[in-house]
């Protein structure tokens, strides 16, 4: 039987344990809640306006899609709408800009069962300065449509990856399981890749640039304009391959490839897969 000493030395190590694990929860729930502008069974969503002077953007989101585009406004605004399992402790997108860039970050969950947080980023469409964009995700897609990008790297792991831009300088697009869609004027160097999924690109003015588009799983197309001037290298271990609607003055081909070369061959041009079609062609 516990006397009464005892009795008490309990309820005070338990009231003692309630006061920590209030702290604690405090600590994870009420921060939260101040950055909250909507909450309605557990869905959430804000708003940050940044200013339009922004050189570069980063987005870094594990938990949803990435949209980076441009509106009609002055500014950079970000806009993140999720969803957290009602009742749960989840840690919201952080926003900072510091000396001319613009990161959103949302951070690993620790006390969430279920989490989805999809952000969008829009840049004022008559901005002038070049604004070089990074947007990671690891489960959902990632899409990248602005036009004055010095780089552009455009990368999930589970999702599909669409980038339209006109020139940029250096241009990676990845993904793990799912499709790369790609259109633009030209790049000095682009990586195109997949594992497990398709690839199609379309190239208004290759230039001189340096272009990959690689997969392991899936098809892959490349369109090329009619005075394209490159060097090409199509490659398909088990699947069928090829260069249509582009003269061509020399070529050399093998039992899993062709190489030509169009014009004077400034650009230079790879498209490969180990299980599907490859194909570069005129459009």
């Amino acid at each position: 039987m516990i006397e009464g000493k005892q009795l008490r030395l309990i309820v005070a190590a338990a009231l003692v344990l309630l006061v920590v694990a209030v702290g604690i929860a405090l600590t994870f729930w009420v921060t939260p809640l101040a950055t909250i502008q909507q909450w309605k069974g557990g869905g959430f969503s804000r708003t940050y306006n940044e200013s339009a002077s922004i050189g570069e953007i980063y987005v870094s989101d594990p938990y949803g899609s990435i949209s980076i585009g441009a509106w009609n406004g002055t500014y950079v605004k970000v806009i993140c709408q999720g969803y957290a399992f009602p009742g749960s402790f989840a840690a919201f997108p952080e926003v900072g800009e510091k000396s001319g860039a613009l990161d959103v970050v949302v951070p690993a969950q620790q006390f969430t069962l279920t989490y989805v947080m999809n952000v969008e980023v829009e840049l004022p469409n008559d901005a002038e300065s070049p604004v070089g964009i990074t947007a990671s995700s690891t489960d959902g897609n990632v899409y990248v449509m602005w036009s004055n990008a010095p780089e552009i790297y455009a990368t999930t792991v589970d999702g599909n990856v669409y980038v339209n831009t006109t020139y940029t300088q250096q241009l990676v697009a990845r993904t793990t399981n799912g499709d790369v869609h790609l259109y633009l004027d030209g790049s000095e160097s682009a990586a195109v890749d997949s594992v497990n999924g398709g690839i199609f690109a379309a190239v208004r003015d290759p230039g001189a640039g340096a272009y990959s588009f690689r997969t392991t799983n899936g098809d892959v197309t490349v369109m090329l304009p009619e005075n394209a001037s490159a060097r090409i290298s199509v490659y398909s271990s088990n699947g069928a391959y090829g260069v249509s609607g582009l003269q061509y003055t020399q070529s050399l081909q093998s039992s899993s490839g062709i190489y030509v070369v169009v014009g004077t061959g400034a650009a230079s041009i790879t498209a490969a897969t180990v299980n599907g079609n490859a194909f570069v062609e005129r459009g």
